[in-house]
């Protein structure tokens, strides 16, 4: 049994923090969270309406570019674009000449344009460029290239714009800062402090999960215990989490 007798709740806009040896079952919970695994006994209880986005632990490379995959994060946003070409097919249409068909095909492109813009989707195509760029560190030539070229932690920057593009009100982290370089962190921690949502984040070291989270838990023996620290922890707190990451 990894997980036992858990109670856990996620308040909007909170910064927790999970840390815990390797196999203390941090990911679990995450998936668990995420809706990817199932829990055995008692309730997973999510608000209506609220949105959660997960970036894994281990990233693998494809054959889809950075840009294909932040692009594919929005299907909602496809979608509507797929309409509004479907409406102006029949608007535009030389033969189209049934007044009535035109006038209810105005009304709905009307209406798709309106959540096209509630949902963002004029700037999409920018904000996706913009933030591989600044959180990803990729120019315009490595934003179209197989992700299967690009290196591992970059393919998890790739990952968590396509999380923070859905504009989720929860974000779990697994390991987020693994396998990236010194300036890749301080871009990673930057974006997750100004994420407006609730995060989640788990991790082997304590001194990340500090400089991200408001509250730190140990996962240990199937339980969580809350620690001192978070933003501002001091140096040297909660010796137990120090030792749990040597072994």
């Amino acid at each position: 049994m990894v997980l036992d007798g858990l109670d856990f709740m996620v308040s909007d806009g909170s910064r927790i923090g999970l840390v815990g040896a390797n196999g203390s079952g941090k990911s679990t919970l995450l998936k668990i969270m995420a809706g990817i695994e199932a829990v055995d006994a008692g309730n997973v209880e999510l608000r209506r309406g609220v949105k959660v986005a997960y970036l894994p632990q281990r990233v693998d490379g494809e054959g889809r570019s950075a840009l294909e995959i932040v692009r594919a994060a929005r299907p909602d946003l496809q979608t509507l674009e797929d309409e509004l070409q479907r409406c102006a097919r029949i608007v535009g249409s030389p033969e189209a000449t049934d007044m009535n068909l035109i006038h209810r095909a105005l009304e709905t492109q009307e209406d798709l344009l309106r959540r096209f813009r509630e949902l963002g989707g004029p700037g999409f195509e920018g904000e996706a460029r913009s933030l591989l760029g600044e959180l990803a560190g990729l120019d315009r030539a490595a934003m179209s290239r197989p992700t299967r070229e690009t290196r591992e932690g970059q393919r998890k920057l790739v990952a968590l714009v396509s999380c923070l593009v859905r504009r989720p009100d929860i974000l779990l982290l697994d390991e987020p800062e693994t396998n990236l370089e010194s300036a890749c962190r301080e871009r990673l921690e930057g974006n997750i402090n100004r994420f407006e949502g609730a995060v989640v984040a788990a991790s082997r070291k304590r001194s990340f999960l500090d400089r991200v989270s408001e509250y730190v838990f140990e996962v240990r023996e199937g339980k969580i215990f809350p620690l001192e620290g978070g933003h501002g922890a001091k140096e040297g707190a909660a010796n137990v989490v120090d030792l749990a990451e040597r072994r």
